[in-house]
């Protein structure tokens, strides 16, 4: 079932955070439910979710509040970009195209997902999901310098064989860290932070 949270990982924790995530337009993205649900419960986390208009093609905001406890888009965008800034304790870009990445690395404020990125004073964590070759760009690893520069946190993707959509065929490429991983990450960081996780 989609959103079971694996045996191992099914222990909660006290203090409840908040996390914000900004959901791009990757195939990956349809697989969101099961770290959202890892988020929620093993965290704990309250967690709410922003959809780039890519992100939203993949998985519609309707379909995402299901698994969280708040979805917003450009149509939808909830209490607005100020007040979506200042809520979480965290924000993941989750997962990270190439054209979020860019974006994020220009300063780029074209909708809410980026204009919430911009306005935002917590970490924020970004991780990177594309082919192979995107990925190995001298662009793209220049921006996701840019973006380190400015204090943000790149989490380097697994490269492992899985599911092309592309070419429909295996390949090796950029793919996301499990949910338990992308939970230590998060624990790191709001430590890393003076807070305690």
């Amino acid at each position: 079932m989609t959103g079971t949270v694996p045996s191992s990982l099914a222990k909660n924790e006290t203090t409840q955070r908040r996390l914000l995530i900004v959901a791009s337009g990757s195939i990956t993205t349809v697989s969101l439910p099961g770290y959202l649900t890892a988020f929620r419960f093993v965290l704990p986390a309250e967690v709410r979710v922003i959809l780039t208009r890519s992100g939203a093609k993949m998985l519609a905001q309707p379909v995402m509040s299901y698994f969280c406890d708040a979805a917003y888009d450009d149509e939808n965008p909830g209490p607005g970009h100020v007040e979506l800034a200042r809520w979480p304790e965290a924000i993941l870009v989750l997962p990270a195209t190439a054209n979020t990445i860019a974006n994020i690395a220009s300063g780029f404020a074209g909708d809410l997902a980026t204009t919430v990125l911009l306005a935002s004073m917590c970490p924020v964590i970004v991780f990177p999901v594309m082919n192979r070759q995107m990925w190995e760009k001298p662009s793209v690893q220049r921006n996701l310098k840019t973006v380190e520069a400015d204090g943000v946190r790149v989490v380097r993707p697994d490269i492992r064989m899985g599911y092309e959509i592309a070419s429909k065929s295996m390949q090796e490429n950029p793919m996301l860290p499990n949910a338990e991983d992308c939970m230590n990450v998060i624990r790191e960081s709001l430590s890393a932070r003076g807070e305690s996780a």
